[in-house]
């Protein structure tokens, strides 16, 4: 093949890539309309000295579809992100439950947008749940699954901070709302101190904000111990205007827990056994010594387990 073949090849190449390029630009010259999916915020109402502070209460959908029209060349790049679509519900009529039709002159557009919003296809209009924000404390509770190694113990069970916190939002929403979970937390074989921060959930599909969006979890795991201690002292406990004594007063324990807890236990004051008089004189207990409850460690066995009550002169 000579060269003049080689350079018909490249003349032909050429035309037909300035065939394409007028080509595309006779097309994008052109006006096109086309579906665009963008944001949809309705926003709470301002707050008004009649109607007080109103909260948008039901889920809203988070997204709309519209139609835009331009040219070609317009809207081959279009981004729905350079849109949004905003509605706010005036506070004049208080809470309640309200209809809204989402119009193309509720849409807002970047400046650098040269496309026209001509209608919202989907959904043509919003319902929209108002009522009271308010707001209160709750329970955090921490969701976990553990299984500690033998040999070992939890002290002073799952320690959780903050164990409370403040939730606002719709009336509705936050009085019917218990407590607050954080993330799960799943841990086998444990032998050492544990440490983390979860996040915190509330129930799906409210509108609810949490003063903290993480709590964090702690366990204090010590090695399993027992230990027998002598002269445990026993009080005597709602006895009203007369004075008992408990009889033996000192009786001995055999308790386990955590090694650091179980060996500096104080018997005078730690323990905390108790025979309580109002169940005895009613004919509810037999003077069957009591714990006082302690997550820190446990009481296997009292000696002796019953004590006579005698009054004190």
């Amino acid at each position: 093949m000579d060269k003049r073949e080689f350079g018909d090849w490249g003349f032909k190449l050429g035309a037909l890539a300035l065939a394409a390029f007028v080509w595309f630009h006779a097309v994008t010259e052109l006006s096109y309309r086309r579906d665009l999916r963008i944001p949809l915020l309705v926003e709470d109402p301002p707050a008004s000295p009649t109607a007080g502070d109103l909260i948008v209460a039901n889920p809203i959908p988070s997204h709309a579809i519209v139609v835009v029209s331009g040219k070609g060349k317009d809207l081959l790049g279009l981004d729905g992100d350079e849109f949004l679509l905003r509605v706010q519900p005036s506070a004049d009529r208080g809470g309640g439950r309200r209809s809204f039709r989402l119009t193309a002159d509720q849409v807002e557009a970047t400046e650098a947008v040269v496309a026209r919003v001509e209608e919202v296809s989907d959904p043509k209009e919003v319902e929209v749940v108002l009522d009271d924000r308010v707001e209160r404390e709750v329970e955090v509770r921490p969701y976990t699954s553990l299984e500690i190694a033998d040999l070992y113990t939890l002290v002073g069970g799952i320690r959780v901070h903050p164990d409370r916190v403040r939730v606002s939002g719709p009336a509705r929403h936050v009085e019917a709302l218990e407590f607050v979970h954080t993330d799960s937390l799943i841990l086998t074989g444990i032998y050492e101190d544990v440490e983390t921060v979860l996040d915190l959930h509330v129930p799906p599909g409210k509108r609810l904000t949490l003063s903290d969006a993480r709590a964090t979890i702690a366990l204090n795991i010590q090695e399993l111990a027992g230990d027998h201690i002598n002269n445990v002292p026993v009080t005597v406990r709602n006895e009203g205007r007369r004075r008992f004594s408990a009889e033996p007063s000192r009786v001995a324990v055999h308790v386990r827990g955590g090694a650091d807890v179980i060996f500096n236990l104080d018997a005078e004051t730690d323990i905390g056994l108790f025979v309580d008089y109002k169940a005895w004189r009613d004919g509810e207990s037999d003077g069957t010594v009591l714990v006082t409850p302690n997550d820190a460690f446990e009481v296997l066995q009292i000696t002796p387990a019953r004590v006579s009550l005698v009054e004190r002169q």
